[in-house]
């Protein structure tokens, strides 16, 4: 499994930075995972920093594009699992800095997938989404953790 979370923002807070660091490291035990960092600005000019990254992402149509939104599609923690181990290609995971997600990089993505209905910061959104990926990862190989 290849992994890229592209989020806007750094995690600031040390308590989620040493959380995002605990759950990057359990899922590298497995997958190969990789973290990209797009500095906070305006909807649009964050928009674009991102879709020229996923284009170089999946130059070759390897890649399968999923953007946090509110709007998006709820899973169940094995349904997410299903989702994840149903495609072999890789996946780029994009978390939206304060003022959310331009319109544009929302076309890019090939499916929106929602963490609640309920909006959080970029930190919490990225520590929930380390945290289902590792969730997803144990029920994908039989592990306890997922009770």
């Amino acid at each position: 499994m290849d992994i890229t979370i592209l989020a806007v923002g750094k995690i600031k807070d040390r308590s989620y930075l040493q959380k995002t660091e605990e759950y990057a490291g359990r899922i590298r035990h497995d997958a190969r995972l990789e973290t990209v960092e797009i500095r906070d600005a305006d909807p649009e000019t964050e928009g674009e920093k991102i879709t020229s990254h996923c284009r170089r992402g999946n130059a070759r149509g390897n890649a399968r594009i999923i953007a946090l939104d509110e709007r998006g599609k709820l899973f169940s923690s094995s349904e997410f699992a299903q989702q994840l181990s149903a495609d072999s290609r890789r996946v780029i995971f994009i978390i939206g800095g304060p003022f959310g997600l331009s319109e544009e990089v929302k076309k890019t993505a090939h499916e929106l997938l929602a963490l609640s209905r309920m909006t959080f910061t970029h930190e919490m959104a990225r520590l929930l989404l380390l945290e289902q990926i590792y969730r997803a990862i144990s029920i994908i190989k039989g592990r306890k953790y997922h009770k």
